[in-house]
């Protein structure tokens, strides 16, 4: 602490001490008029020094408070992202440069004006308001958890061409009520133009390969079947042949990626039996749980469940889903297919169950990301993309579902496809994915 502050409570104790005295000396010697002059230039002298610390004390917290109320203030004025502050009725209070710079509108014009969805006809206010009200967007993509806060969400913006996350607080105060929001806005733009020239780059070098790589399968099923007699070409021959296999994979999953980023991936919808169509996929996939001395099942019900899917990709994603939990899956190992209704909510539960080597922990919160593979079964098979899992995920959003994953090393791992029961559930429209 600092040291003056110890002399000026010192050099108070030592006056107050003082005063005492002589007020003490003057009722012991002086008579009672003196005593009542002496008393009352006592009693003034107190009141007023009190009155004066007062004084400073109040002053000190006034600056402090008003230099606290500035720094903050410069603070958020010189931030890279834009920063609105509105209340609940979004009347604007805090609207900064990058704000202004972002959307090109003068704080002068929005600050202290209430802002509504009808400002959208407003030219010079469409971009600002399709980011105060997302619905109103070309496109919105929600990040985060409906009810979670704070609320992320990926708005791209047509005119101007912008490419905007929103982080939206919530202003509460002691007692808990809600008074107003605070909206920070990343400009995502360019991270998109890079993002769009890689993919572009991958979509490119993705279609020259295919064609060569399609030559060459085709060639090697040639040499294969032409070959079964000879014992020096034909092994040889069928390894080239599974090599060439991964290829085309791997170039048809970049070629999927690509147009899944571009919100071009394209989709067929219809009514189904979801019932049905998990059967037809566990039957098929029977023989390849069969060559790894797996057991395959699936927990039927007795009824129906009708969905609306587009079949072709969602088996792509059960397909994958059980191809991985038979090959990471130990010898007589089991997989189990199931369906789980959700409490009060219009979904069902597409369950896959294995009791196979686990996930670590680590990998779990990365295993939907690109190009990534968990690490112990990159030990059991090399080979491999890392981009099924992306693209399933994917696929399973633009069904208006959820996958979700739990595991446990050497103990096997439950993957957790949620499907909505009801048709307005699903995305209307594919939307661009932007992920950093």
């Amino acid at each position: 602490m600092n040291k003056s502050i110890f002399k000026s409570k010192e050099i108070s104790w030592f006056a107050t001490l003082v005063a005492c005295l002589a007020f003490f000396l003057c009722i012991t010697f002086l008579n009672n008029t003196m005593i009542t002059v002496f008393g009352g230039i006592f009693l003034f002298s107190v009141v007023t020094w009190l009155a004066f610390k007062a004084f400073i004390k109040i002053t000190r917290l006034t600056f402090d408070t008003k230099f606290k109320d500035h720094e903050k203030e410069a603070l958020v004025e010189y931030l890279h992202d834009g920063v609105i502050v509105y209340d609940t009725n979004f009347v604007i209070r805090t609207f900064n440069n990058a704000a202004e710079t972002l959307f090109g509108v003068s704080k002068e014009i929005v600050l202290e004006k209430q802002m509504d969805p009808g400002l959208v006809k407003n030219h010079e206010l469409k971009s600002l308001i399709q980011v105060l009200f997302p619905s109103l967007a070309p496109a919105a993509e929600q990040k985060s958890e409906p009810s979670a806060w704070p609320q992320i969400v990926n708005i791209s913006l047509d005119a101007p061409r912008l490419e905007v996350q929103t982080v939206l607080h919530q202003v509460i105060t002691e007692d808990g009520d809600v008074i107003g929001f605070l909206k920070v806005i990343k400009d995502l733009t360019r991270e998109k133009s890079v993002l769009e020239a890689k993919t572009d780059f991958i979509n490119v070098a993705a279609h020259q390969l295919r064609a060569p790589i399609t030559a060459l399968h085709w060639a090697l099923e040639n040499i294969v079947q032409y070959s079964k007699d000879n014992e020096t070409i034909y092994p040889i021959a069928k390894e080239a042949l599974a090599v060439a296999i991964r290829a085309a994979k791997i170039t048809n999953d970049l070629l999927d990626v690509s147009k899944i980023e571009d919100g071009r991936f394209g989709y067929s919808f219809k009514d189904t039996d979801l019932v049905s169509f998990l059967q037809k996929i566990v039957s098929d996939m029977k023989p390849l749980a069969d060559s790894y001395s797996v057991s395959l099942s699936f927990n039927s019900p007795n009824q129906s469940i009708p969905v609306y899917i587009d079949e072709n990709r969602l088996s792509a994603v059960f397909l994958n889903l059980i191809d991985n939990a038979i090959r990471y899956n130990t010898k007589q190992g089991k997989v189990l297919v199931s369906l789980q209704p959700v409490e009060s909510k219009p979904f069902i539960k597409v369950l896959v169950s294995d009791t196979g080597v686990g996930i670590p922990g680590t990998d779990l919160k990365k295993l939907f990301q690109k190009l990534h593979r968990g690490s112990n079964v990159i030990q059991m098979e090399p080979n491999g993309s890392g981009l099924g899992l992306y693209i399933a995920k994917n696929i399973i959003e633009q069904h208006g579902g959820v996958v979700e994953v739990s595991s446990e090393i050497n103990r096997g791992t439950t993957f957790s496809v949620s499907i909505p029961l009801d048709k307005s559930l699903v995305p209307q429209r594919e939307v661009q994915k932007v992920s950093f």
